[in-house]
């Protein structure tokens, strides 16, 4: 029966790859980087303590990758043939875990890697150390598998922290790529591994019977919690309470509500919450670098940027309602308030996340004439961001995968409307505060701040204007483009 059940979840893995060929394309894009860092950390290798480090990092980036973009190419699971005669599928599943293809990228890493570090060490400590890479593959292959199979819930919270992580893998290795002063002390990194559950599967090549013993306790950690298949727990139905939607300080109307609603939803929604994480990542990265090379204009970009991209999160809000927004098309209320409503509260973190770090530059840089401007332009650009989002929403809409969904994985982002709207944002979102910043430029200083934030407004305005007049008519449409979830 197990053979049976694995060669049947090989034909339905084969299908689901010809079916869907970004599987084989972000299988490549994988063993392309990968094999660079490898190349890479290779040359690097000092001492046998190096060795461990790139042990770490990759068992870490593809636990990142698992949490954050879910291959989803399991066949064998215990929902699907609970109703069938069989009573033992895990042997069957344990296979089938092999048969991936991020368990394959990994036994591949792992066998170029284990065999680089026997040429590296005696011919004893190598031997260790193929054992330790063995190891470290097993380990990676089953918490990939636990986190595949892991409750909904929860997926959504691994989603968040590794959309998280994955940003900081992106900014860390445009770092490594770009400044060559940053090489990494890979000897200092991979003693200190060694002794972590990342690194402690090959560290004990080196070294230590308690790195081998911290090393079998995480395999057999991951292997209970597998072999628990979490995922198939009973589900418990919990009985809340009716939560309570108003904020302080905010009326208790309809528009009210909808506000508090949607401010609420941010925390609950990964799709929503990393829009918002972006910001901050992005703001505390680029503020380390300015501070560190002493180059203030890295810190001007940075809040430019940070304003720029202040409105993604409210680029489709009519998406991200998906099919139930019949219920503001029947509410005795005006659309154009619900909208508003909905608009100005995914715009609220994004605007105090750009207010404070403007705040933080004049602090850093000193208040002068350069500083303020860029400040005031600042505000500008999120204005012009916050319009286009308005704008964006209500007349390009375009459909989302459901809640709970990995940001990472949403096929919805590969829509033309997605691209448009990111297209708006990026290259148009600064075209209002030029005018000012010339001015400001040619010396007309208090001008220049004025122009660069009063067109702006008077876009924002405009763009309030026209949704509020147009946007009831317009929900028919935007209701059949945006009503159902893309799966």
């Amino acid at each position: 029966m197990t053979s049976t059940l694995f060669k049947l979840h090989r034909t339905l893995w084969w299908r689901t790859v010809k079916k869907n060929p970004t599987v084989l394309i972000a299988g490549a894009m994988i063993l392309f980087y990968g094999l660079l860092s490898v190349l890479s950390m290779a040359f690097q290798v000092t001492s046998p303590e190096a060795l461990h480090a790139p042990v770490a990092f990759g068992m870490v980036a593809m636990l990142i990758l698992a949490m954050a973009m879910p291959a989803n190419e399991q066949q064998i699971t215990q929902e699907t043939f609970r109703t069938l005669p069989i009573e033992n599928l895990k042997p069957a599943m344990a296979l089938s875990s092999l048969w991936t293809s991020r368990a394959m990228l990994t036994m591949v890493f792992t066998i170029i890697w284990a065999i680089f570090g026997f040429t590296q060490l005696p011919i004893g400590q190598g031997i260790l150390f193929i054992i330790g890479s063995v190891i470290a593959a097993a380990t990676t292959i089953v918490y990939m598998d636990v986190i595949a199979k892991i409750g909904k819930s929860r997926k959504e919270i691994l989603g968040l922290i590794g959309g998280i992580g994955l940003i900081g893998m992106i900014f860390f290795a445009v770092n490594i790529s770009n400044t060559a002063a940053m090489d990494l002390p890979l000897d200092e990194v991979g003693a200190i591994a060694a002794w972590t559950p990342f690194g402690a599967a090959t560290g004990w090549a080196t070294g230590s019977i308690v790195k081998l013993l911290i090393a079998l306790a995480t395999l057999a950690l991951g292997v209970w919690l597998w072999w628990r298949d979490i995922e198939e727990a009973p589900v418990q139905a919990k009985d809340h309470d009716k939560a309570d939607l108003r904020i302080p300080l905010v009326p208790d109307s309809p528009s009210g509500i909808e506000f508090a609603r949607s401010l609420r939803y941010i925390f609950r929604d990964n799709r929503l919450l990393l829009s918002v994480l972006v910001l901050p990542i992005v703001v505390v990265v680029l503020l380390v670098q300015s501070i560190a090379q002493g180059v203030p204009e890295i810190s001007y970009v940075a809040l430019f940027v940070c304003a720029l991209i202040s409105g993604a999160i409210a680029v489709n809000d009519f998406g991200y309602d998906g099919p139930a927004m019949w219920v503001k098309m029947i509410a005795p209320v005006p659309m154009g308030r619900l909208v508003l409503a909905r608009h100005w509260a995914h715009m609220v973190l994004p605007f105090l996340t750009t207010v404070i770090f403007a705040v933080i530059v004049l602090s850093l840089h000193g208040v002068q004439e350069i500083s303020i401007m860029v400040a005031f332009a600042s505000l500008g650009v999120l204005m012009v961001s916050a319009a286009l989002s308005l704008l964006l929403t209500t007349y390009n809409p375009y459909p989302v995968a459901p809640p709970g969904t990995s940001p990472w994985a949403d096929k919805s982002g590969y829509s033309g409307a997605a691209f448009v709207a990111v297209f708006g944002l990026m290259f148009l979102g600064w075209i209002p505060v030029a005018p000012g910043a010339v001015i400001f430029f040619m010396g007309q200083h208090i001008i220049g701040m004025m122009i660069a934030v009063l067109i702006p407004a008077a876009l924002y305005a405009g763009a309030i204007a026209l949704v509020n007049k147009t946007v009831a008519n317009r929900m028919p449409r935007v209701y059949e483009k945006a009503g159902v979830w893309v799966n």
